[in-house]
């Protein structure tokens, strides 16, 4: 059995008797000066003897733990007081993370995380290991999984015997992507962060206030009068301090997510190693990981406005298994977080050939950049079709192109036109209710309301980025304006294909269809706003196709299993 790296034997004691030590301290001081239990002199012997306590338990939990990994399976046993055994078979394991954050990477720690399939966190952790033995663990650990997935499903001992020798050698890696220092600026400058919205608010208490202020007060407005002086000032004035509070908000928004995007991808770079893609990210703090191509669920295609207008797009795969470090939701690796459009959709293609081990993939399938032209998003080019017309207009046409690609209903554009109006509608009841306490002018209060001719703009951009288009091997939809999501979905890889329908649906009698894989990111694959006989014939023919491919692949199977002659 293996250990943990002794420094972290000494950096657990040392944490532990702090906490404890500091419980202690706290609770001899409550318990001699406002309790009066305890002679001084004998509460302050409780801080080192929580220390003592403390680190004594770390160290008695450091000599516990072990791990070994073995040909079949890794184990890990822990526990001081009550002990647990933990034994995950090797074919299990989906995914293997490496994360070195900036305190470890300084102490020449790393952080191994072990993901099976279907499970909402990490199935074992090992958070204190040597640079060489996490690299050990996350490049044994893909071979021998890959040789044991291998050898149950060979039943020759001999081509079992030569798998498990072939699985046992090391296998020579090829760099797929590497971000460049360019593609790296681009990304930073295009990428807006959703956590980027919180952090100005914390330079508040550092001195962010007294400069807000002073900002504005230079426009003529003084916080410092009271909320009521703003019944005083002119709309021209008011409207002047409300565009410069949001602008300077943004640009300090933008600026804290160009630096957390930087640190995060910096140095990306993608291999492949047999069956395996292993990408490295990060500047500060170091993180690595594994995806299985034979366990991809989903290919999902991101592009945001700028991305689109640059010709740029990021792609992410999506696996049974759950990932902590993808850089994004639990299931989805970020694979090229940016490259170029064709570039992106050749290394989708790729992925998606790899997954399937029938070889059944044609590349053409769902990917297919021809049909782009790169024009603009004016949605007055477009014509309304039928419901059931496909979109074969020009203008930034999605990353995935088909000719049959099918959109919403037509009628589905007055469901969102009334959406945004009664969204807007809202916002204004709630800026009335705020303006009687703090004497805001009504003008500014129905402020929203001058962006009520735009929602049939909204509306049609909404309508004109839903789509699908299915085949023979997968379903492909798309979805967002600001930032659209194409997913492609092999077929065989669905779990559950079912039709719903709210209640402004049924209002308007349209319909949702939810293409649901084993992915532990969370959703699936949805096609919006459909006529629901449309909807219910999707339904059931993937369900057709579902069936028909894992007949397919039980019979491939049964060929590679069959004895030769």
């Amino acid at each position: 059995m293996r250990r943990l790296h002794p420094r972290s034997a000494a950096i657990d004691a040392l944490q532990g008797g702090l906490q404890f030590g500091s419980i202690g301290l706290f609770g001899g001081l409550f318990l001699a000066n406002q309790a009066n239990l305890l002679p001084f002199s004998v509460a302050v012997l409780l801080a080192p003897l929580g220390f003592l306590l403390g680190a004594g338990y770390q160290v008695g939990y450091y000599y516990r733990f072990g791990y070994d990994l073995s040909d079949e399976e890794l184990l890990v046993t822990s526990g001081v007081v009550g002990r647990q055994r933990r034994e995950i078979p090797l074919e299990r394991i989906q995914n293997v993370d490496v994360s070195r954050p900036a305190v470890k990477r300084a102490l020449g720690l790393a952080v191994v995380r072990f993901e099976t399939a279907g499970g909402s966190s990490t199935e074992a952790t090992l958070d204190a290991v040597g640079p060489e033995e996490a690299d050990r663990l996350q490049r044994q650990v893909g071979p021998e999984a890959r040789r044991r997935r291998e050898a149950t499903t060979d039943t020759s001992t001999d081509e079992g015997s030569a798998g498990a020798e072939s699985g046992a050698t090391v296998e020579d890696s090829a760099v797929v992507y590497e971000i460049s220092n360019h593609e790296l600026r681009v990304l930073s400058a295009v990428s807006f962060r959703p956590g980027a919205f919180a952090v100005p608010f914390v330079g508040i208490p550092l001195g962010g206030e007294d400069l807000a202020v002073r900002a504005l007060r230079g426009l003529g407005i003084d916080l410092r009068a009271g909320l009521r002086e703003l019944s005083t000032l002119s709309p021209a004035t008011l409207a002047a301090g409300v565009v410069a509070a949001v602008a300077a908000y943004l640009l300090a928004v933008w600026v804290v997510s160009v630096v957390l995007t930087y640190l995060q991808y910096y140095g990306f770079r993608l291999e492949r190693t047999g069956d395996e893609l292993r990408y490295e990210r990060g500047l500060v703090g170091r993180y690595s990981g594994t995806i299985p191509l034979g366990k991809v669920q989903t290919v999902r295609i991101g592009e945001n406005v700028l991305m689109r207008r640059l010709g740029y797009a990021a792609l992410a795969v999506e696996t049974a298994g759950y990932a902590a470090g993808g850089g994004g939701e639990g299931g989805s690796e970020t694979t090229v977080p940016l490259g170029v459009r064709g570039d992106v959709l050749e290394l989708a293609r790729e992925v998606l050939a790899a997954s399937d081990d029938t070889g059944r993939y044609e590349a053409s399938e769902g990917l297919d950049e021809s049909a782009t032209d790169g024009g603009a998003d004016d949605p007055a080019t477009v014509d309304t079709p039928a419901d059931s017309e496909p979109d074969t207009t020009g203008g930034d046409t999605p990353p995935i192109a088909d000719p049959e690609f099918q959109q919403p209903a037509a009628r589905a554009k007055r469901r969102y036109v009334r959406r945004y109006l009664i969204g807007l509608g809202v916002v204004c009841l709630v800026l009335v209710g705020v303006s009687r306490p703090t004497a805001l002018p009504t003008t500014a209060a129905a402020a929203p309301a001058v962006f009520a001719p735009l929602t049939p703009l909204a509306a049609r951009l909404k309508w004109r980025h839903r789509g699908y288009h299915g085949t023979e091997w997968s379903l492909v939809t798309r979805e967002g304006f600001w930032r659209r999501r194409t997913r492609i979905v092999p077929v065989f890889r669905l779990q559950t294909v079912l039709v719903s329908r709210t209640l402004f649906q049924r209002r308007w009698s349209v319909a949702s269809v939810t293409a649901d894989t084993a992915s532990s990111a969370g959703g699936g694959a949805v096609v919006y706003d459909v006529d629901p006989d449309d909807a219910e014939e999707l339904r059931v023919s993937l369900l057709d196709r579902l069936d028909s491919s894992l007949v397919e692949r039980r019979r491939a199977a049964r060929s590679r299993t069959r004895p030769r002659a």
